[in-house]
C-alpha cells in the first residue's frame, strides 16, 4: 500500500511522508494487540519502538515546516515511548531471569 501511495505522490512528496508517520503508529498499535488484558514485554517494547520511530519522523516533518511546537510534543512523545521500550526490555530481561527486578 505504502509503495503504491510512494508511486502516485513521489518518494519526496509531504504525503508520502505523512503516510508513513500513520502507517508506523497503526503498526505500533497492532502490535499492542489491545484487546488483551496484558501485553508481553517483547511485544510492548517493539510497539513503543514503532511509537519512537513515527513520533520522530514526525518531529522531523515538523522541524521542516517550522513547527517548533509540533517538534517539542513529537519528540516529549518519542522520549516518553523510549523510556517504555527500555522499560519493558528491561521486564523481557527479568523474565528469562538475565536481570533483577527492580525495586520502586
Amino acid at each position: 500500500m505504502l509503495l503504491g501511495w510512494i508511486g502516485q505522490v513521489g518518494p519526496t512528496s509531504d504525503l508520502s511522508a505523512n503516510v508513513l508517520v500513520n502507517r508506523l503508529q497503526r503498526t505500533g498499535v497492532q502490535l499492542m494487540r489491545l484487546e488483551e488484558d496484558e501485553t508481553l514485554p517483547g511485544r510492548a517494547a517493539a510497539s513503543m519502538a514503532m511509537v519512537v520511530a513515527a513520533d520522530t519522523f514526525g518531529a522531523h516533518l515538523r522541524f521542516q515546516a517550522g513547527d517548533v511546537e509540533g517538534v517539542r510534543r513529537s519528540l516529549g512523545r518519542a522520549e516518553t515511548a523510549v523510556i517504555e521500550v527500555l522499560r519493558n526490555i528491561h521486564d523481557l530481561r527479568v523474565a528469562i531471569g538475565d536481570a533483577d527486578e527492580e525495586e520502586e
